[in-house]
């Protein structure tokens, strides 16, 4: 059998040669919105989980502070009204009890001198009245709890029992009023000396609010600073594992069209 020259110089082809190359796409060599989106979000929630933690911290310490100022305030204020109860009763009883024993003492010279009275006594009347009026405040407690006020009480009732009657009163009332002149100028003296104590617990109050608020607040800002870091590090860690997976991958694209085209290159040798 005679065989052609074209025929004689043709290269053999191979019987089981196939094509394993296909043509990348164009897209290929850059992430896809899936991988990268699953490369991002646990960074993205590292973030939000960090940035919730600050704001809690934050509201933490903003109600914490506002609690203490509020307490601090409803302290000062409690002692400066307890003090000023005190101060104002104090000056009503001396009031009423300079009008009483100056009507009285005026209504017992009357008598004795013999002069022409009132028919009515309205002001003896109305100083009695007021007295009356200003004794049941002295039962009510804290007052009624101090044993210096009790007395004060119980003398005070026994002067106003005398002077409501002008013949006791002209045996009676002076060593009585006497005795609770004074007892009512030591306590107003007291209550001079309480107003400065009350200066200083409401310093001392403020001062121990201070250094409270001052404490949570540097806690406040040391857990701020865990968390910032604690954040930034969880970020830098997924970034780094983000970037070593996309080097990894890379590489494995890189090796992959090498292995290709040697293929391809063996397959057009043949």
């Amino acid at each position: 059998m005679v065989t052609s020259e074209s025929e004689t110089s043709k290269p053999p082809q191979p019987e089981d040669v196939r094509i394993v190359y296909r043509r990348a796409d164009g897209n290929a060599g850059r992430p896809g919105p899936t991988v990268s989106g699953r490369k991002i979000a646990p960074a993205v929630t590292a973030l939000i989980s960090g940035f919730a933690l600050l704001l809690i911290v934050i509201f933490t310490l903003g109600y914490i502070s506002v609690a203490r100022t509020e307490e601090v305030g409803s302290q000062v204020l409690d002692l400066e009204r307890q003090h000023s109860a005190r101060s104002s009763l104090l000056l009503q009883l001396r009031l009423a009890l300079t009008k009483l024993d100056y009507e009285a003492r005026e209504r017992r010279d009357a008598e004795a001198h013999g002069q022409l009275l009132p028919p009515f006594e309205l002001r003896l009347r109305n100083a009695r009245e007021e007295m009356h009026r200003l004794l049941p405040r002295l039962e009510r407690p804290p007052l009624s709890y101090e044993p210096k006020w009790r007395q004060f009480r119980t003398d005070l009732q026994a002067y106003v029992e005398v002077a409501d009657d002008l013949r006791l009163y002209s045996v009676d009332g002076f060593p009585k009023f006497s005795v609770v002149d004074q007892e009512l100028n030591s306590m107003l003296a007291d209550s001079s000396a309480e107003q400065e104590k009350v200066v200083a617990q409401s310093e001392d109050i403020a001062r121990s609010a201070a250094r409270f608020i001052r404490f949570w607040s540097l806690f406040a800002l040391l857990i701020g600073g865990v968390v910032a870091a604690g954040t930034i590090w969880e970020v830098q860690r997924r970034f780094q594992s983000m970037r070593r997976s996309m080097d990894e991958t890379r590489r494995e694209r890189s090796f992959s069209n090498q292995m290709l085209e040697g293929m391809v290159s063996a397959c057009g040798g043949y």
